[in-house]
């Protein structure tokens, strides 16, 4: 074996590789997302900058860091499973909140959607269920999600309102 890369210090929460480039995906616990070229061994994208790394810094550097309890949610906990789309456009992100972030691949950013965020939320619950599973259909027109709740949904890329004019989005 041979070590192409290392240096995350913290733990990794998903994992996703690229379909046709030579790229991973590596949702980090701190939350925050990183693509790593392992044939160049470059960062392809990171965006380390919006980590929520504070408030474990601190209880590391006072010595705090406390074991959690069963149930309790880690505030750094953030991206819960990963997955590229068939063609590998774009990558779709599940996470601890119950919602789904679309990165796109190419463009190296996220997207925003026109109709909002995606997600997957229940009115009734106080907490909402992390997304743990992502399924890309072949023809890349659906996914599905599952979340820690046993609640499945799925998704259909169209056009927003059915009006062809528009970009095709989830």
């Amino acid at each position: 074996m041979k070590v192409l890369m290392n240096g995350i210090r913290s733990h990794v929460s998903a994992v996703a590789c690229h379909p046709t480039k030579s790229l991973v995906a590596f949702a980090i616990g701190e939350g925050y997302l990183q693509l790593w070229d392992y044939v160049n061994k470059t960062d392809y994208f990171n965006d380390l900058s919006k980590a929520d790394i504070g408030s474990r810094e601190k209880q590391i550097s006072s010595g705090e860091e406390k074991k959690s309890k069963p149930g309790d949610k880690k505030k750094y906990q953030f991206y819960s499973t990963l997955k590229f789309t068939e063609d590998g456009k774009e990558l779709l992100i599940g996470r601890s909140d119950g919602h789904i972030a679309v990165f796109d691949a190419e463009a190296r950013a996220f997207k925003t959607l026109s109709a909002g965020d995606l997600k997957v939320s229940d009115t009734e619950k106080k907490v909402p269920d992390a997304i743990i599973e992502i399924v890309v259909s072949n023809c890349g027109n659906y996914f599905a999600t599952s979340d820690t709740n046993n609640c499945v949904s799925l998704f259909k890329k169209d056009h927003l309102y059915g009006d062809k004019s528009s970009p095709r989005e989830w």
